[in-house]
């Protein structure tokens, strides 16, 4: 994929997701999907909230989709984040750091959505 950043590689695995999903064209419209996803918010709020039980059955579900798209990096936290939630040791920096990973893997996700064309 032409005028990619070349770190990238590190957040998605374009390959892998291609072939699990058939083609570019349907990883496409699956990823355009996961840009307006709004699961992060409710991960935070129900963390804020102190509703620990909630926040662990919605970063389960945000690890289960971001690993079928293939979203490495934000898969990869979400195997920390959980297994903190699960131990009742996060804290408000690692979802703070969980938000951010999930913001950067958003911007690259639009750009492999755009270059797909």
């Amino acid at each position: 994929m032409k005028n990619m950043p070349p770190d990238v590689v590190n957040y998605i695995d374009i390959s892998s997701a291609c072939e699990r999903l058939i083609s570019a064209k349907v990883y496409k419209t699956i990823l355009k999907k996961f840009l307006t996803n709004k699961e992060i918010d409710k991960l935070l709020m129900e963390y804020h909230g102190n509703n620990l039980e909630e926040a662990i059955k919605t970063i389960h579900a945000i690890k289960g989709m971001v690993g079928n798209l293939s979203l490495t990096a934000l898969y990869e936290g979400s195997v920390h984040l959980e297994m903190k939630l699960k131990q009742g040791e996060s804290t408000n920096q690692d979802m703070e750091k969980f938000k951010c990973l999930w913001e950067k893997t958003k911007k690259y996700a639009a750009l492999v959505v755009e270059a797909i064309g």
